[in-house]
């Protein structure tokens, strides 16, 4: 959410060179740059939900890629219901949001219930919709998540219509940011290459392979 305006801030910049004997030359190092985000006041209840629900997203996040199902059922869900406790009063909030629900919907697709993923991502998609836009990231994802859900379901349809959605959103986002080109790349990489996936499983090969020959163009 504040990559724009970080690099922005960076750009204004007047730095002195690093010398050596009095010889510039290159250097590398690593900068904070700290932002400080006015809002409304937290009751004490949201602003423990809100300490609470970064560890719970980080436990949850390990625990699907350790295919974890049964922690990460619990977990994610641990860590949704901190971040509906926390509120939605910021779009720093909303953005939280927005990631718990896609998590969980993960771990609820990891433990075999599909239809259960499946409304967690349409909320997902919901929250995406008050506090991205499409040209971010952020609104590829619940998109591209959703259709790995639909494709399981055999709804082969709707997953095409959302893999597209995806796409084209990651496409705009690399338009958006051409410093996160690599970034969003691999990323839209990866969504090729599902989207070829299901393709191929209806036997329309030569989509597919127009799609695998974008994304090793990435």
């Amino acid at each position: 959410m504040l990559q724009q305006a970080a690099l922005d801030a960076v750009k204004k910049w007047q730095l002195t060179a690093f010398a050596t004997n009095g010889a510039p030359e290159p250097v590398t190092a690593s900068l904070t740059i700290p932002f400080r985000l006015e809002g409304p006041k937290l009751t004490k209840e949201q602003a423990d939900a809100a300490q609470a629900w970064f560890p719970l997203s980080d436990k949850c996040r390990s625990a699907l890629r350790a295919k974890n199902a049964d922690d990460a059922l619990n977990l994610c869900k641990q860590a949704l219901d901190m971040s509906m406790k926390a509120g939605d009063l910021t779009n720093s909030d909303q953005l939280g949001r927005l990631l718990s629900l896609q998590y969980y919907g993960h771990a609820l697709l990891s433990a075999g219930r599909a239809r259960e993923a499946l409304d967690q991502e349409n909320l997902a998609i919901a929250e995406a919709k008050k506090c991205v836009n499409d040209k971010d990231e952020e609104y590829a994802e619940p998109f591209f998540w959703r259709a790995i859900v639909e494709a399981h379901l055999g709804d082969a349809n709707a997953a095409l219509s959302d893999f597209q959605t995806a796409e084209e959103t990651m496409r705009r986002a690399i338009v958006n940011l051409p410093d996160m080109k690599d970034h969003y790349g691999s990323y839209l990489g990866a969504i090729l290459k599902q989207h070829a996936t299901l393709l191929d499983s209806m036997g329309r090969q030569d989509e597919a392979a127009k799609l695998r020959s974008e994304a090793g163009n990435l």
